[in-house]
């Protein structure tokens, strides 16, 4: 029948090159929406941390809006690259930026929706000595004035003061996770929730193992800290 010569003919002249296969001649007809949402959707199914995936959504929503990109041709290097030449923001916020836009056009590189990375050969900004502040830990008293006047967030603080976590981790923090009861006092922190996807058990000291004593206390809900 017709149809299915030209069904083997844009087989034949898809493999020949001189036709662009299907699935890149879809996808290109699909909003750049489209293809954002299910890359979301697909970090979320692959346990990627939920603040990781909120960021790269703002970001490459940011630069598809700015520059203008409405469906996957539209993307291109030099369009980037003028947006990021106007862009008032830290070299490392441009280049969380930059990565951003690269891991989402890597996935659809492989999930066969293009066929190249027009950012590919992007380069970074230069972040030596364009530094906006000088990153530093808290001094003792530091903290101290910190905590006196963190009011309900006390608790958060004094978790990351003491354990080192990240802010991420700490809001994937369940009571369940929790363990002040006994002589041992430490928290378990699931491998879901943290940065390199790997399980740890952090002591806990005095001071934090009181106040979670307290907060437990007059909580309700003793799922979330």
């Amino acid at each position: 029948t017709h149809m299915l010569r030209k069904i083997v003919s844009d087989l034949e002249r898809e493999a020949a090159g001189i036709l662009t296969p299907k699935a890149l001649r879809e996808a290109a007809t699909l909003p750049l929406a489209v293809h954002l949402e299910e890359y979301i959707a697909d970090l979320d199914t692959r346990g990627r941390d939920w603040e990781y995936i909120r960021h790269v959504e703002a970001r490459i929503k940011i630069i598809s809006n700015d520059c203008g990109w409405k469906r996957l041709g539209d993307i291109s290097a030099d369009s980037f690259q003028a947006w990021r030449s106007k862009k008032a923001a830290s070299p490392k916020t441009l280049n969380e930026y930059l990565n951003a836009a690269i891991a989402f056009l890597n996935w659809l590189i492989i999930q066969e929706r293009i066929s190249v990375n027009p950012l590919a050969k992007v380069g970074k900004v230069e972040g030596r000595g364009r530094e906006t502040f000088q990153r530093r830990a808290l001094n003792v008293q530091e903290c101290q004035r910190l905590l006196q006047v963190s009011g309900s967030h006390q608790l958060f603080y004094l978790i990351a003061l003491t354990t080192g976590l990240r802010r991420g981790e700490i809001n994937g923090l369940r009571w369940h996770d929790v363990e002040v009861n006994g002589q041992n006092h430490f928290l378990r922190v699931r491998a879901s929730t943290t940065k390199n996807h790997q399980s740890a058990t952090i002591a806990l000291r005095p001071e934090l193992v009181e106040l979670l004593k307290v907060s437990k206390l007059n909580t309700q809900d003793h799922s979330e800290l």
